[in-house]
């Protein structure tokens, strides 16, 4: 029976405390060991968690495609065979890293991406000053700060900046839907789905933005709405006129089978919900948010690390700072700070802590 180890991670923890912020399991798959798709998202599913991360050396000069079946993983029969796979994850600095939910495989996660560094920094004990990750995203970058015990992390994320709706509309009522210059990633394959900021695909996202604001139990006002195409990520800023530190407290995971279609036929993964915070609260949050993502299999991520490159740049835009600090999440909350900076054109810092929960084996 095959055998691979795995750890439950939470990321972007308040302060590395246990049980605060973000758990994603993360699976090290030794060097010539094939998981294929379908196994890995059974064992995504098994964990059960928003997202599990697979993590394997790349080795040089070994050649592409040469693996083993799963069944080498029959972990290690031997001390010399298990000392020689923990030794090559301690001395590797550059990896492969996927990711899934329970229902399928994401381009980006942000907090998984966390989870398995900390893994490699601190449970492998990796002595490498940057860990690179080859991804569907392309490369990401991550280090640890010496100063909080390798518990304290900042990852290199692309920017993906989100575009406002109503400059999207605005083009839309100057040229039209058949000349608007904003790109076409329509999805055809799904039912009813319509071409991505046309008139009818900006109707349906203002009323999954309705729908969402609808579960508040207080009214809220959207100030802007933002959609981000390469995620597929949504962004919607509340108004917080009287400086509520509770304002999203009262929403609700959206659910509705036509919240799901609308979603699907938008090409939208994630809704982010956002609100500046009133200034002297514990922690130090510049604003608060939450995150619903059905259309993923997640009702409600408690942290979502992807999601900084698509509403780190709009925060700078409106409060002109490089550097923030979000709380996320309702009962469980996570905590990340953002910087961006000229010297990194196009790349955004994503910054927080983690603490290993759970160590163990996955036998299959």
């Amino acid at each position: 029976m095959p055998k691979l180890a795995i750890y439950t991670v939470d990321a972007f923890s308040k302060d590395s405390q246990p049980f605060t912020g973000n758990p994603a399991a993360v699976c090290l798959v030794p060097p010539g060991i094939h998981l294929d798709d379908a196994t890995q998202l059974r064992i995504a599913a098994e964990m059960n968690l928003s997202e599990t991360a697979f993590v394997q050396p790349i080795l040089p000069n070994t050649p592409q495609g040469q693996h083993f079946s799963a069944a080498t993983a029959e972990s290690p029969t031997t001390t010399a065979t298990s000392s020689i796979q923990s030794e090559l994850f301690r001395l590797a600095d550059h990896f492969a890293l996927r990711w899934f939910t329970p229902t399928c495989e994401v381009p980006l996660c942000g907090h998984a991406t966390l989870a398995a560094s900390h893994v490699l920094f601190s449970e492998v004990g990796s002595g490498a000053s940057v860990l690179k990750f080859e991804t569907l995203s392309g490369q990401l970058r991550v280090t640890n700060d010496p100063c909080y015990d390798q518990s304290r992390l900042t990852m290199v994320f692309p920017l993906d900046k989100p575009r406002c709706l109503s400059d999207v509309a605005a083009a839309v009522d100057r040229d039209g839907d058949a000349t608007t210059t904003f790109g076409d990633h329509g999805h055809a394959e799904v039912p009813g789905a319509v071409r991505m900021y046309s008139r009818a695909w900006t109707a349906k996202v203002q009323e999954i933005v309705d729908v969402t604001l609808a579960t508040s139990s207080v009214p809220l006002t959207a100030t802007s709405v933002l959609y981000a195409p390469n995620n597929r990520y949504l962004v919607v800023h509340i108004d917080n006129p009287h400086h509520d530190p509770d304002i999203l407290q009262r929403l609700s995971p959206i659910s509705s089978p036509t919240v799901i279609t609308l979603g699907h036929q938008c090409n939208l993964d994630l809704v982010a919900v956002m609100a500046a915070l009133p200034p002297g609260l514990p922690g130090g949050p510049d604003a608060a948010v939450r995150v619903f993502a059905p259309w993923l299999g997640v009702s409600e991520d408690p942290i979502t690390g992807s999601a900084c490159t698509v509403y780190a740049p709009y925060w700078q835009s409106v409060t002109g700072a490089a550097r923030a600090t979000y709380v996320q999440g309702a009962s469980r909350q996570g905590f990340v700070e953002t910087m961006l900076s000229p010297e990194m054109e196009g790349k955004v810092q994503i910054t927080g802590c983690a603490v290993t929960v759970v160590v163990g084996q996955i036998r299959f």
